[in-house]
């Protein structure tokens, strides 16, 4: 098989790939999406509930003495489900880099296989692509990953409120007016508003298996693709591109895994190695 063969079929190859990356990165955008909407706006209803809960609750145990109810744990656990549920909106964004980058470099080999070009730049920053988007997906599954630890920790204290709610609640039925009446009531409600989200953030769990099968498998298609790629020539088109792709990646999460990728020394395209290997366009 000639040079010119064997980089034609290294493109096809590439090129297949990308395209299940495509695939699999639209599906996961998707499924995120349903997800992440639905824990949001169920987390989102126990908020306003919740204040009338407190105000109304401290009026109550200031009357009755009762001091059942660990207000300062819950607190802390929906401050924590608060700020670890935003890190859903980032990955979303996330994710939309990483598609957009893909489907750009598509559209790119399809113009230089259509031309028939040889592009040495090209060679380089389709490398990078796969080097810096696979470390940019593994990055994101280890920090869902953790966040979604500490989420399921601050629930564990909410269901623990819950149980001391109920106690509260059993307390204050001996003792009954407008205002006794008038938590019992919210009470109910927020315990239930706090039910809905955890059984289906929990109920979240083959969702979020599916997402980290899904980004490990387009990781390693990324990392076949660096593999299949041998070049060591930088052109000055390449360190245009560089900075092109630099300005895509917005979030500091991104900006530094791409500065370690692009810096170190140790990434292969920028290694001094022999034109023995064989170049993809």
């Amino acid at each position: 098989m000639s040079d010119n063969e064997n980089n034609a079929l290294i493109l096809e190859k590439v090129l297949l790939m990308l395209y299940n990356i495509d695939v699999k990165l639209n599906d996961m955008f998707k499924s995120t999406t349903t997800s992440f909407s639905k824990s949001s706006t169920l987390f989102k209803g126990i908020l306003k509930p919740l204040q009338m809960h407190w105000v109304n609750a401290a009026k109550i145990t200031s009357v009755y003495g009762t001091a059942t109810i660990n207000m300062s744990s819950i607190k802390e656990g929906l401050r924590v489900i608060t700020e670890k549920l935003q890190f859903h909106d980032v990955i979303e964004q996330r994710l939309k880099h990483i598609r957009h980058i893909n489907t750009d470099i598509i559209k790119e080999l399809i113009a230089i296989k259509k031309a028939g070009d040889k592009n040495r730049a090209t060679d380089a920053y389709v490398k990078l692509i796969a080097e810096i988007n696979a470390a940019q997906l593994f990055a994101i599954a280890n920090e869902y990953k953790s966040y979604c630890e500490k989420i399921d920790v601050s629930l564990n204290s909410i269901m623990k409120y819950l149980s001391d709610l109920n106690d509260f609640t059993e307390i204050l039925g001996g003792n009954h007016n407008s205002d006794t009446l008038l938590l019992i009531k919210l009470n109910a409600d927020l315990a239930e508003r706090i039910n809905l989200f955890i059984s289906s953030f929990r109920g979240d769990y083959s969702y979020r298996d599916a997402l980290q099968k899904s980004i490990t498998e387009v990781g390693n298609f990324l990392s076949s693709i660096s593999s299949l790629i041998k070049t060591s020539e930088k052109t000055p088109a390449f360190h245009s591109k560089l900075k092109q792709l630099e300005s895509l990646y917005t979030t500091q999460k991104e900006r530094e895994i791409f500065n370690s990728l692009v810096n170190s020394g140790s990434r292969q395209h920028v290694k001094s190695e022999s034109n023995s290997g064989i170049d993809l366009f």
